[in-house]
């Protein structure tokens, strides 16, 4: 299955956004869900049958800093165990997040 993997890995831990290319079916939801317009839809590169097929993908000024542009949806403790509203709303299960 076809995965691209948004993020990064610092002393930190690990900051990776993943979209199922095979399972995201470019519903838009994770793009009109997410606090932090992080997300847009984008032709699948993975895509053979169906060329000009869209994806949910990481807007490009977000990819390296997805740990603090998540933020709005971490919990208010600070501990990462908030739900994110774009993996929230994916009715697909298209979107998980590494922390």
């Amino acid at each position: 299955m076809p995965e691209v993997n948004y993020g990064y890995k610092d002393g930190a831990g690990s900051w990776f956004i993943t979209v199922d290319t095979n399972a995201c079916d470019g519903c838009n939801e994770c793009v009109e869900v997410c606090p932090a317009d992080m997300w847009e839809l984008e032709e699948d590169e993975f895509a053979i049958l169906e060329a000009g097929e869209l994806v949910a993908a990481i807007k490009e000024e977000h990819r390296k800093s997805v740990r603090y542009d998540c933020s709005p949806c971490k919990s208010p403790s600070g501990d990462g165990s908030g739900t994110a509203a774009c993996a929230e709303a994916c009715h697909v299960d298209a979107i998980e997040l590494s922390w």
